[in-house]
């Protein structure tokens, strides 16, 4: 085996490395920005709520809907392999 052929079996290892780590950081940037999607409908949920309680319109549809967007990116989540964020957060979230 000449040094050419070694030097392109390296290069197509560290293209392949590459090309796994890039796939990686994608599934990660996505997971968090389903993850912040999925904070940001528990906030306008806990908003409806509060206004409904306080004499607003009925926001029942409204909270339904967001409901059902939740559980759509929390069943992407289980297939993907990452967990959601429980609604109330945790201890750490509520010091902040």
């Amino acid at each position: 085996m000449s040094i050419l052929d070694k030097a392109k079996g390296y290069a197509e290892k560290a293209a392949d490395a590459a090309a796994k780590a890039t796939a990686v950081g994608k599934d990660k940037i996505d997971d968090a920005r389903a993850q912040k999607k999925l904070h940001d409908l528990y906030a306008e949920i806990g908003r409806l709520v509060v206004a409904q309680r306080r004499g607003g319109p009925d926001a029942e549809v409204d909270i339904a809907t967001r409901v059902a967007q939740i559980s759509a990116i929390e069943h992407d989540l289980a297939d993907a392999g990452t967990s959601a964020p429980s609604p109330g957060g945790d201890a750490s979230e509520a010091s902040a």
